[in-house]
C-alpha cells in the first residue's frame, strides 16, 4: 500500500529531522530541518485523517494519533522560536 509506505516515511523523518537540527551550529541550518520537521508533522497528520475518511483505519484512534502529532509540533515550533531569536 502506497499510502502506508509514505505514512512510514514521513512519520520515520520527523525525529531524524529534529535531531539533525538539534546538532547543527548554524542557525539557518537548525531553522530548515525544524521547518522540514514541521512539515513531515502535517503531511503524516494529513494521511492518517485522509486514511480514517476512507475507512483504512479507526476514526478515534487517528484522533488520539493526530493529538500526539499536534502535541510534536508544538515541540518543533518551540525549538524554531529558540532559533529565531
Amino acid at each position: 500500500m502506497d499510502d502506508a509506505r509514505q505514512l512510514r516515511r514521513s512519520s520515520g523523518a520527523v525525529p531524524k529531522l529534529i535531531a539533525e537540527g538539534a546538532n547543527r551550529w548554524a542557525a539557518g541550518d537548525k531553522r530548515r530541518r525544524f521547518e522540514e520537521a514541521e512539515g513531515e508533522i502535517g503531511e503524516t497528520a494529513s494521511g492518517l485523517e485522509d486514511l480514517a475518511d476512507l475507512g483504512a483505519l479507526d476514526e478515534d484512534e487517528v484522533a488520539q494519533a493526530v493529538a500526539l502529532w499536534a502535541r510534536c509540533r508544538a515541540t518543533v515550533l518551540g525549538l524554531l522560536r529558540r532559533v529565531r531569536r
